[in-house]
């Protein structure tokens, strides 16, 4: 489902999901999308001009300077000739300039989180980014992607040695 706005631009971070919103679970992120391949911009009105899109990473409880937003390459070659920048301290990525709705769907399904904590260090729950484009005129709905960090289970073993071709051995006395 898609947000309809009179005469303004729309986002939906997982078009085939009901709803404009995407989540997922993640083991430690340390990369992830907060838009799933699927992820449409559109302008309804006449134009099919978009002139900015915000990401915004609300929480970062690792750090402003270890969690952040950005575009991969394939997104960040899409933006050339846009303005594009990252505000550490309040987690935006921003992306502004004219260009057409599929212009910026291809920059949004580029957008990443980045997470450069130790992964021992990164720290479990959730996190979100809110994402808004505006035509010119109207801003679209905002639209909510949402991860959730989960560690794994940690199994400690003694020490043992393995050579290939050794067959099986056992990794815990019995």
């Amino acid at each position: 489902m898609t947000i309809t706005m009179s005469m303004g631009a729309e986002t939906d971070l997982d078009a085939s999901s009901g709803g404009v919103n995407y989540s997922t679970s993640s083991l430690l992120a340390v990369r992830w999308r907060p838009a799933n391949s699927d992820a449409t911009v559109s302008d309804v009105d006449v134009g099919d001009q978009i002139a900015s899109m915000t990401a915004t990473l609300t929480a970062r409880p690792d750090g402003d300077g270890v969690e952040s937003l950005s575009l991969n390459a394939a997104a960040t070659t899409v933006a050339s000739g846009l303005t594009v920048g990252y505000t550490v301290g309040t987690g935006v990525l921003s992306v502004s300039g004219n260009a057409t709705s599929a212009t910026y769907q291809s920059i949004l399904r580029g957008v990443q989180y980045n997470n450069t904590d130790a992964a021992v260090d990164i720290t479990t729950g959730s996190r979100t980014v809110n994402v808004v484009v505006n035509d010119g005129a109207l801003s679209s709905a905002t639209a909510t992607a949402t991860v959730s960090v989960v560690t794994a289970p940690v199994v400690t073993l003694p020490a043992a040695s393995y050579t290939e071709g050794d067959g099986n051995k056992p990794i815990a006395p019995p």
